[in-house]
C-alpha cells in the first residue's frame, strides 16, 4: 500500500491498481502479486528462467528458487533487497498445446510456445471468451531456435538435401556411397526424447515432432556428449542445436532446385534456414499484473539479446552479409529457370555492390500484403533505431522481391508495392519528422535474387521478401 496525503487526510492506495506517468511520479515497487508461465520446454527449461533472473537483476531484486510439485512445476519468487516478495512466478513446462489450454482456462498470464498458436487452438481461446492473440497484439516473438547437420571434419560432404535427410534418418540410406560419400556406413547419432534438437528436426524434416527414428541411431542426453562422438567418428551425421557445433562439420541444406542454405545465425534470422524455427510467448489480455508486463517488456530488450545467446537460442540482434557472399543466390538468379532481366539485374548489383544486407527480413502473412508478426515488430524497431541515429551517414534501401508466380513486370511491381509497405510501417511507427533527415530508399527487383525454390508453395513465400540494406552515403 502507498500512503497519499491528502486534505481529507491520508490515503492507503494499493500501488498494484494504479498507474503514475510523466516526470513527477515516483517509482513505485510492486510486492506481493502472482503469475504463471506454462508452456513449451524449449522456452521453459532454460530461457524463461534466465530471463526472469535478468529482469530481477534488471532491478537490483533477487530470485529464490524452489521445487514444484512435478518436475516439470517450478517456483521463482522474487525478492526484494529488503527481503519483501514482490513475485510468486509458478513456471510450469507442460508443452506447447497447454500454454493454450492455460490461457483459455485462465490459470496462465504467459504462455509458451516452440510454434505459431494453430487455427483449433485459437478456436478454443475463441470461445472463453479471449480475442485471436495473432490479431491483438498478445503474440510475440521471442527468439529463434535451429539445428545443425553436423559430420566428422573429413567428411567430403558440404551440403545434404531434406530429402535425403528423412531418408538418412528414416533408416532407407545407410551408406555414404549413396550421397557421394565413402563407401562405408552411415552412422545415426541424435538426443533423446528429451532433446530440444530432436523435437526441432523432426517437426522440421518430417513435418512431425513425433517421428521416431531407426533404433540404430545412438542417443545422447547432452549436446556436448553428441559432438564429441561425431567428432571421433567419420561416418558419423547428427544433428545439434545450432550454438554447440564446435569443431564438427556443419552440412548446408540444400534444396530441390539446387539453392544451399547455410547454417548460420544470418540465415535462421532472414527465416532463410530450413531447420529453424520461431519461439513464442503469448499473453493473457485479463489485467496484466505488474511484473508480468515488466518481465514481457523485458524479454525484447537489449540486455535479454545475451540471455538468449547464453541460452543456446538465437537472438534477434541483426547481423550483416555483404552481396560478395550471396554468390548461391547470384548465381540461381542467372542459371535458373525463372524469367530473367541482365539490365535489371545489373541495376541490382549496382545499387547493392556497396552495402551490406542486414538479417532483418520483412515476410507478409500469406496470401496478403500485411507484414507478419515478426516483421511487423521488427519493422517499428527499425524505425526507433533510424530515429536514434544508429545509421547516421549510411543510405538504407529497402529491397522487395517476389516469387516466380506470374508475369516478370507484375512481379516487378509487387516487390516495389511489398518495399513500400514496410516503408509506410516505419514510418507510422515513428512519425515522417523522425526520418526526415535521412536516405530511405524504396527498389523492387521481382524475381530477382531467389533464396529458395519456386516449385514449392513453402518457396515461394519465403521469396516474397523485403530485405535492408545499408550502404554508404553517394553523393
Amino acid at each position: 500500500m502507498g500512503p497519499i496525503q491528502t486534505s481529507l487526510g491520508i490515503l492507503e492506495v494499493d500501488a498494484t491498481t494504479v498507474d503514475c506517468t510523466g516526470e513527477g511520479c515516483i517509482e513505485l515497487e510492486v510486492f506481493g502479486e502472482s503469475l504463471a508461465i506454462v508452456g513449451s520446454n524449449a522456452i521453459g527449461a532454460e530461457l524463461m528462467p534466465a530471463l526472469i533472473l535478468g529482469y530481477a537483476d534488471s532491478m537490483s531484486a533477487e530470485i529464490v528458487y524452489e521445487a514444484g510439485a512435478t518436475e516439470n512445476e517450478r517456483v521463482l519468487r522474487l525478492i526484494h533487497e529488503t527481503g519483501k516478495e514482490m513475485a510468486k512466478i509458478d513456471l510450469a513446462t507442460y508443452g506447447s498445446s497447454a500454454s493454450f489450454e492455460y490461457l483459455a482456462g485462465n490459470l496462465a498470464t504467459i504462455g509458451m510456445s516452440s510454434r505459431m498458436i494453430a487455427q483449433d487452438e485459437a478456436q478454443m481461446l475463441l470461445q472463453a471468451g479471449i480475442p485471436d492473440p495473432r490479431e491483438t497484439e498478445r503474440e510475440h516473438v521471442l527468439a529463434l531456435d535451429a539445428v545443425a547437420i553436423v559430420v566428422h571434419p573429413d567428411n567430403p560432404l558440404t551440403s545434404i538435401s531434406m530429402a535425403d535427410l528423412r531418408a538418412v534418418f528414416g533408416g532407407r540410406i545407410t551408406s555414404w556411397a549413396a550421397l557421394g560419400g565413402p563407401d562405408e556406413p552411415i552412422n545415426l547419432y541424435a538426443g533423446d526424447e528429451d532433446s530440444r534438437a530432436l523435437d526441432i528436426f523432426t517437426q522440421k524434416a518430417f513435418d512431425s515432432a513425433g517421428q521416431s527414428l531407426p533404433g540404430i541411431t545412438k542417443r545422447f542426453k547432452s549436446n556436448s556428449e553428441l559432438l564429441d562422438s561425431v567428432l571421433v567418428d567419420r561416418n558419423a551425421i547428427g544433428f545439434t542445436g545450432l550454438s554447440y557445433v564446435r569443431d564438427a562439420k556443419v552440412l548446408s541444406i540444400r534444396q530441390e532446385c539446387g539453392i544451399v542454405s547455410d547454417a548460420s545465425p544470418f540465415s535462421v534470422k532472414a527465416e532463410e534456414y530450413p531447420l529453424a524455427l520461431r519461439l513464442y510467448i503469448y499473453e493473457h489480455p485479463g489485467e496484466m499484473a505488474k511484473h508480468a508486463r515488466g518481465l514481457l517488456d523485458y524479454t525484447s530488450s537489449e540486455s535479454a539479446q545475451a540471455v538468449i545467446s547464453a541460452a543456446h537460442l538465437v537472438n534477434r540482434i541483426p547481423e550483416y552479409r555483404p552481396l560478395t557472399d550471396m554468390g548461391p543466390q547470384l548465381v540461381q538468379s542467372l542459371t535458373g529457370e525463372d524469367e530473367f532481366s541482365l539490365d535489371l539485374f545489373r541495376a541490382l548489383v549496382g545499387e547493392l555492390g556497396e552495402g551490406r544486407r542486414l538479417s532483418t527480413t520483412f515476410r507478409f502473412t500469406p496470401g496478403s500484403v500485411q507484414l507478419d508478426l515478426l516483421s511487423d515488430q521488427s519493422a517499428a524497431a527499425l524505425a526507433r533505431q533510424l530515429a536514434d541515429g544508429t545509421f547516421a551517414g549510411q543510405e538504407i534501401v529497402l529491397v522487395g522481391f517476389s516469387d516466380a508466380d506470374g508475369g516478370f513486370e507484375r512481379n516487378l511491381a509487387l516487390s516495389k508495392g511489398r518495399a513500400q509497405t514496410v516503408y509506410e510501417t516505419m514510418i507510422n511507427a515513428v512519425g515522417a519528422a523522425a526520418l526526415n533527415d535521412l536516405t530511405l530508399l524504396v527498389q523492387g527487383y521481382g524475381e530477382l535474387l531467389p533464396v529458395a525454390c519456386n516449385t514449392t508453395a513453402n518457396g515461394r513465400e519465403i521469396n516474397r521478401r523485403v530485405e535492408i540494406w545499408v550502404r554508404p552515403k553517394r553523393s
